[in-house]
């Protein structure tokens, strides 16, 4: 099936669809003032889903630049889920290149890292909770991750 990933499978859409459902969820939850609750690993799955679009769409001379706003010149933000059990699956390590974002499973040092469960990240990332929550630990240059925020909508 067409899609714009290299994944060209029907298991791309089945992947997107629960993702883009569930954020939805979300938002319908956080009109009551709810977060709601999801599994670590399906929170970490989008997670991982959302960064892999961004990487995908990102390079400046893509047919659909959305996200080329988030290129640059080697800075690093750093995802970590606090959630037991993830284990490298609840890392990510971005990189902010001249040529578009890259992402790896990986823990390393970064000009900024954001910690809170997988479901946190997740929010966060989607823009629906703020990152500056009691819960949520952001380390390093709030600048960056803002900026990063400020240019990841779809």
């Amino acid at each position: 099936v067409w899609t714009w990933s290299a994944d060209h499978t029907a298991g791309f859409w089945l992947r997107k669809m629960v993702h883009d459902t569930l954020v939805h969820r979300f938002d319908a939850e956080l009109a009551v003032g709810r977060d709601g609750t999801v599994a670590a690993d399906l929170a970490a799955d989008g997670v991982a889903d959302l960064l892999m679009a961004i990487a995908t769409l990102s390079p400046p001379d893509s047919a659909d630049p959305i996200f080329a706003e988030l290129c640059g010149d080697g800075q690093t933000l750093h995802f970590h889920a606090t959630d037991p059990g993830l284990g490298p699956l609840g890392q990510w390590l971005v990189h902010r290149t001249s040529i578009g974002v890259v992402w790896e499973h990986a823990h390393d040092r970064a000009d900024v890292t954001v910690r809170g469960t997988a479901h946190q990240l997740l929010l966060v990332l989607n823009r629906r909770i703020p990152p500056d929550r009691a819960d949520i630990e952001v380390l390093g240059d709030r600048a960056l991750l803002t900026h990063w925020l400020e240019h990841c909508a779809f």
